[in-house]
Protein backbone atom coordinates (compact mmCIF):
# COMPACT_ATOMS: atom_id res chain seq x y z
CA UNK A 1 0.00 0.00 0.00
CA UNK A 2 1.64 3.29 -1.28
CA UNK A 3 1.27 6.34 0.74
CA UNK A 4 0.53 6.76 4.87
CA UNK A 5 -2.47 8.36 6.65
CA UNK A 6 -1.97 11.65 5.45
CA UNK A 7 -1.76 10.97 1.93
CA UNK A 8 -4.07 11.89 -0.66
CA UNK A 9 -7.10 14.63 -0.86
CA UNK A 10 -8.30 16.26 2.48
CA UNK A 11 -11.79 15.57 4.12
CA UNK A 12 -14.36 18.01 2.79
CA UNK A 13 -16.43 19.32 5.97
CA UNK A 14 -19.98 17.88 5.99
CA UNK A 15 -20.98 22.09 5.45
CA UNK A 16 -19.40 22.15 2.07
CA UNK A 17 -20.05 18.80 1.54
CA UNK A 18 -23.89 19.57 1.60
CA UNK A 19 -23.45 22.49 0.16
CA UNK A 20 -22.39 20.99 -3.01
CA UNK A 21 -25.29 18.73 -2.94
CA UNK A 22 -23.79 15.27 -1.80
CA UNK A 23 -22.88 14.07 -5.29
CA UNK A 24 -21.25 11.57 -3.73
CA UNK A 25 -24.46 9.99 -1.65
CA UNK A 26 -22.85 9.35 1.52
CA UNK A 27 -24.73 8.72 4.79
CA UNK A 28 -26.21 12.52 6.00
CA UNK A 29 -24.52 10.87 9.88
CA UNK A 30 -21.41 9.99 8.82
CA UNK A 31 -20.85 13.28 7.35
CA UNK A 32 -21.25 14.57 10.72
CA UNK A 33 -18.97 12.17 12.56
CA UNK A 34 -16.47 14.20 14.04
CA UNK A 35 -17.82 17.61 13.06
CA UNK A 36 -18.01 20.05 15.92
CA UNK A 37 -21.00 21.74 15.99
CA UNK A 38 -20.71 25.78 15.72
CA UNK A 39 -22.85 26.41 18.72
CA UNK A 40 -20.25 24.49 20.44
CA UNK A 41 -17.43 27.33 19.31
CA UNK A 42 -19.75 30.25 18.24
CA UNK A 43 -18.40 32.95 21.00
CA UNK A 44 -16.92 35.62 20.00
CA UNK A 45 -13.01 35.37 21.50
CA UNK A 46 -11.67 37.72 23.39
CA UNK A 47 -8.45 39.93 21.51
CA UNK A 48 -5.35 38.44 23.52
CA UNK A 49 -3.39 40.71 25.91
CA UNK A 50 -0.02 39.91 23.50
CA UNK A 51 -1.40 42.24 20.60
CA UNK A 52 0.03 45.54 20.27
CA UNK A 53 -2.35 48.35 19.97
CA UNK A 54 -2.29 48.70 16.13
CA UNK A 55 -3.42 44.96 15.92
CA UNK A 56 -5.93 45.47 18.65
CA UNK A 57 -7.11 48.27 17.15
CA UNK A 58 -7.78 45.95 13.75
CA UNK A 59 -9.17 43.03 15.87
CA UNK A 60 -11.95 45.15 17.65
CA UNK A 61 -12.58 46.19 13.32
CA UNK A 62 -13.16 43.32 12.32
CA UNK A 63 -14.04 40.60 14.76
CA UNK A 64 -17.41 41.29 15.09
CA UNK A 65 -17.96 41.01 11.37
CA UNK A 66 -16.49 38.20 10.93
CA UNK A 67 -18.09 36.49 14.30
CA UNK A 68 -21.66 37.95 12.74
CA UNK A 69 -20.72 35.96 8.94
CA UNK A 70 -20.02 32.66 10.80
CA UNK A 71 -16.32 32.80 9.83
CA UNK A 72 -14.85 34.03 13.75
CA UNK A 73 -15.33 31.24 16.66
CA UNK A 74 -13.45 30.57 19.83
CA UNK A 75 -11.29 28.13 17.69
CA UNK A 76 -9.94 30.44 15.56
CA UNK A 77 -8.73 33.17 18.11
CA UNK A 78 -5.17 32.52 17.29
CA UNK A 79 -5.52 32.66 13.75
CA UNK A 80 -7.07 35.95 13.93
CA UNK A 81 -4.66 37.35 15.92
CA UNK A 82 -1.67 36.17 13.45
CA UNK A 83 -3.83 38.64 10.98
CA UNK A 84 -4.01 41.53 13.11
CA UNK A 85 -0.04 41.47 14.19
CA UNK A 86 1.01 40.78 10.62
CA UNK A 87 -1.17 44.01 10.02
CA UNK A 88 0.37 45.74 12.65
CA UNK A 89 3.75 45.14 11.23
CA UNK A 90 3.02 46.45 7.62
CA UNK A 91 2.02 49.60 9.27
CA UNK A 92 4.76 49.88 11.10
CA UNK A 93 7.62 48.34 8.63
CA UNK A 94 5.67 51.18 5.74
CA UNK A 95 6.01 54.00 8.68
CA UNK A 96 9.85 53.09 8.31
CA UNK A 97 9.96 52.93 4.91
CA UNK A 98 8.80 56.83 4.12
CA UNK A 99 11.07 57.98 7.46
CA UNK A 100 14.19 55.98 5.53
CA UNK A 101 13.21 57.69 2.11
CA UNK A 102 12.71 60.45 3.41
CA UNK A 103 16.45 60.77 4.78
CA UNK A 104 17.79 58.83 1.59
CA UNK A 105 15.54 60.03 -0.84
CA UNK A 106 16.34 56.95 -2.84
CA UNK A 107 13.42 54.79 -2.86
CA UNK A 108 13.78 51.49 -1.49
CA UNK A 109 17.12 50.96 -2.69
CA UNK A 110 19.51 51.37 -0.40
CA UNK A 111 23.83 51.61 -1.28
CA UNK A 112 25.75 49.55 0.95
CA UNK A 113 29.59 50.32 1.58
CA UNK A 114 31.20 48.28 -1.10
CA UNK A 115 28.31 50.48 -3.63
CA UNK A 116 26.16 48.01 -4.28
CA UNK A 117 22.44 48.12 -4.19
CA UNK A 118 20.55 46.71 -1.53
CA UNK A 119 16.68 46.91 -0.98
CA UNK A 120 15.74 48.25 2.04
CA UNK A 121 15.68 45.61 5.11
CA UNK A 122 12.30 47.81 6.11
CA UNK A 123 10.64 46.79 2.58
CA UNK A 124 11.93 43.36 3.25
CA UNK A 125 10.34 42.73 6.36
CA UNK A 126 6.84 44.55 4.80
CA UNK A 127 6.85 42.25 2.03
CA UNK A 128 6.85 39.12 4.58
CA UNK A 129 4.47 40.56 6.82
CA UNK A 130 2.18 41.17 3.83
CA UNK A 131 2.68 37.12 2.87
CA UNK A 132 1.62 36.42 6.47
CA UNK A 133 -1.10 38.71 6.83
CA UNK A 134 -2.71 37.72 3.24
CA UNK A 135 -1.93 33.67 4.16
CA UNK A 136 -4.21 34.81 7.56
CA UNK A 137 -6.68 36.51 6.01
CA UNK A 138 -7.49 33.54 3.34
CA UNK A 139 -9.12 31.71 6.57
CA UNK A 140 -11.60 34.29 6.83
CA UNK A 141 -12.29 34.83 3.36
CA UNK A 142 -10.23 38.81 3.64
CA UNK A 143 -9.98 38.64 -0.41
CA UNK A 144 -12.38 38.07 -3.61
CA UNK A 145 -10.42 34.35 -4.36
CA UNK A 146 -11.00 33.35 -0.71
CA UNK A 147 -14.68 34.43 -1.02
CA UNK A 148 -15.46 32.84 -3.53
CA UNK A 149 -14.96 29.28 -2.48
CA UNK A 150 -18.02 27.72 -0.51
CA UNK A 151 -17.86 28.29 3.39
CA UNK A 152 -19.89 26.58 5.92
CA UNK A 153 -22.08 29.50 7.97
CA UNK A 154 -24.31 29.34 10.92
CA UNK A 155 -27.71 27.03 9.65
CA UNK A 156 -30.47 28.85 9.60
CA UNK A 157 -33.55 27.49 11.73
CA UNK A 158 -36.56 26.81 10.15
CA UNK A 159 -39.85 28.62 10.75
CA UNK A 160 -42.14 25.44 11.20
CA UNK A 161 -41.56 22.19 11.33
CA UNK A 162 -41.19 20.07 8.11
CA UNK A 163 -41.81 16.40 8.68
CA UNK A 164 -40.62 15.62 5.28
CA UNK A 165 -37.16 16.86 6.22
CA UNK A 166 -37.51 14.72 9.49
CA UNK A 167 -37.90 12.14 7.59
CA UNK A 168 -35.33 12.71 5.00
CA UNK A 169 -32.98 13.31 8.06
CA UNK A 170 -33.22 9.30 9.34
CA UNK A 171 -31.85 8.48 6.12
CA UNK A 172 -29.84 10.86 4.54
Amino acid sequence: MAGNSSSGRRPVPAAIHLLRGNPSKKNFNDLLSGEVPWSDVATLPQCPGHLDEVARQRWEEISGDLHSLGLLGRLDRDELAVYCQAYSDVVRYRQKIVEEEARHSTGHVLITKNGFQQISAWKTLEKQAIEMMRSAGNSFGMNPAARSKPKASQQQGQLFENEQQQVANKYF
